[in-house]
């Protein structure tokens, strides 16, 4: 009971607390990587339905005047930031984060994540979160069935045909290979950032299980 106490008292504290990175660069270019997650229980519709969002590293972003984002992405997407010179990114530490970057950007680019689909004629003798349990490492527990933004748990779901969106982020992290080891192959595909039950990106050839 004691202990947690003591997490109680120390939230406020980690929620009013800030992150700041500053970077000098002396001019040169930097490439700054965020990446596109879904954030749920956060935002609702009209009847109070929780929907899910897509944010940058979980985190609302407020960027410099005049700088924007104008396609769309989707979670496992990475959105690679040129800037130039000095900079600063801020982030409080709430859910979902309030982010700040401070500094000239010359521009962007999207790293666009692949979309796999999953048939569910395939899955015979398992239900399907057994299925995409043992094939691939999930971020989340949840589907999300539409545009709007409504989801469900990935277990209650008893839809058809459902899309995994890879994590790039996470495959980055997990597929490093130190200089002068010897590392097994990156798994292909493994790591999900998102699972839909439509495709997020339509007019893409998809891979198909």
């Amino acid at each position: 009971m004691k202990k947690k106490k003591a997490s109680l008292l120390l939230l406020p504290f980690l929620l009013a607390g800030c992150y700041i990175k500053s970077i000098p660069s002396d001019d040169k270019e930097t490439i700054v990587t965020l990446n596109a997650e879904l954030v749920f229980q956060h935002i609702f519709d009209a009847e109070s339905n929780p929907l899910a969002i897509t944010l940058l590293e979980s985190s609302y972003f407020d960027f410099p005047e005049g700088f924007r984002i104008i396609e769309k992405y989707i979670a496992g997407d990475q959105i690679n930031l040129t800037m130039v010179g000095d900079y600063d990114y801020k982030c409080k530490t709430v859910y979902p984060g309030d982010c700040h970057i401070d500094g000239n950007i010359k521009g962007y680019t999207i790293t666009k994540t692949r979309v796999k689909e999953i048939n569910p004629g395939i899955v015979t003798d398992i239900s399907m979160t057994e299925y995409l349990a043992e094939r691939y490492a999930l971020k989340n527990e949840y589907i999300v069935l539409d545009q709007s933004g409504n989801y469900m748990r990935l277990d209650e779901y008893e839809g058809g045909t459902i899309y995994l969106t890879e994590d790039l982020g996470r495959k980055e992290r997990e597929c490093t290979c130190p200089e002068g080891m010897i590392c097994e192959p990156c798994p292909d595909f493994k790591y999900v950032a998102g699972v839909y039950a439509f495709n997020p990106r339509p007019g893409d050839s998809l891979p198909v299980d």
